[in-house]
């Protein structure tokens, strides 16, 4: 299977590109990983590129903020399911629903995938860097199954959907909104998160 790894930021980019460059990864499947800029439409253009170019899946891999009580920065979630927290089109839509697209996007690349302490669920995406207790609330309200929150991750997904390519998310958690300090453990993280995600990364897709 031919898979595409997206990133959003070059340090996530340098390390995961690094690894494959190092030829570090056991997998019978052909991989290439691709930056793409932070925020949905710049996922977009570069996963609708993807597929036309051929690509049978694409991993969008990358950071995300927990929303989740049980998670703690540098836990790593993997997708079920993708939705976005943002997108209102009027009813009879449903809050995340775009119109005439479902509401979530199933992602079952990773239903046979098991690594010790990743936990798996739904992410949902919007663009926006949630950062306060009344923002996490009302996703909350929204999406009370909800882990983590991104910025690119469901915008890849609905394009992978109407290209007919599976997809999948994975997700290390950066800071847990409305944490105290969030802001400051956010900064702090970025010192080791590239060669983290890097290697939890590695051992995910070794394991499809």
């Amino acid at each position: 299977m031919k898979i595409a790894l997206i990133t959003a930021m070059h340090s996530e980019y340098n390390e995961i590109k690094s690894l494959l460059d190092k030829g570090g990864i056991d997998s019978p499947h052909t991989f290439s990983v691709h930056e793409c800029g932070m925020g949905k439409v710049n996922a977009a253009m570069v996963a609708e590129r993807l597929c036309l170019e051929g690509a049978e899946a694409i991993i969008s891999v990358g950071i995300a903020g927990g929303i989740d009580a049980d998670l703690t920065q540098g836990d790593t979630v993997l997708s079920t399911r993708l939705a976005y927290h943002d997108v209102w089109c009027g009813a009879p839509n449903q809050k995340g629903q775009v119109q005439d697209l479902p509401l979530y996007y199933e992602t079952p690349l990773f239903q046979n995938v098991e690594v010790a302490g990743v936990k798996k669920g739904l992410i949902v995406t919007g663009d926006q860097f949630i950062t306060n207790e009344a923002q996490l609330k009302q996703i909350k309200a929204d999406f009370p199954g909800a882990l983590a929150v991104d910025m690119e991750s469901a915008a890849i997904a609905q394009v992978c959907h109407q290209n007919q390519v599976l997809f999948g998310s994975i997700r290390m958690i950066s800071d847990v909104v409305g944490e105290e300090y969030q802001q400051q453990k956010y900064e702090k993280f970025w010192e080791t998160c590239p060669n983290k995600l890097a290697e939890i990364t590695k051992e995910i897709i070794e394991k499809l």
